[in-house]
This record gives C-alpha cells, structure tokens and sequence, in this order.
C-alpha cells in the first residue's frame, strides 16, 4: 500500500506470470525521478468480497510485484496497527 501513489502499479513479471495485454506506453513519475513503462487492464483481489477492475503501470524496475496505489486505497478505510510485535493490515471496502 502505497499512499504517495495516485494509481495500482506491478512488476513486469508480475504481468508476465498473469498473462495480462500490454496498452499504451506510461511514464510515472516517483521519488526517484520517472520510470518507464506501459498500462495494462486488472483484476485487482484482496478477498474475494474487495475486488476491482482497474487500469495499472507495469514498471520493469518496481523491486516488488504489485503497489497498491490511491486508486484502490480512497475506496475503503485502511489502518495499520503495531501490536504484540507485529503489525496488524485492515482494509475495509466502502
């Protein structure tokens, strides 16, 4: 989950083990300067009951398989909460 960012983006072989289509070319830009890549449609899934078909950026470089962006985090409330040595995710879809 990634609050600084307006939209969902994945890995490059995050869209190749999916088997997704590759749309129009992307440039997004980020803390580190622009990044380079392509859009592509999803099924985004974090339950079975929060689900969304979204547009995302593929980016070659993103060193994990998906950022959740803005896009999907504005449609619920999420909370994050240390406790007992760890910490506890809560997404609920409005």
């Amino acid at each position: 989950m990634d609050t600084g960012s307006q939209r969902t983006a994945i890995s490059e072989d995050a869209f190749n083990a999916i088997g997704l289509e590759r749309g129009a070319d992307a440039h997004v830009q980020g803390s580190a300067g622009v990044s380079e890549g392509w859009e592509t449609e999803c099924k985004v899934m974090l339950t079975e009951y929060d689900q969304w078909e979204v547009v995302v950026d593929v980016l070659p470089n993103l060193p994990v398989h998906m950022v959740i962006g803005m896009d999907i985090i504005s449609t619920g409330n999420l909370s994050l909460k240390y406790e007992d040595s760890g910490y506890t995710f809560r997404f609920e879809q409005l």
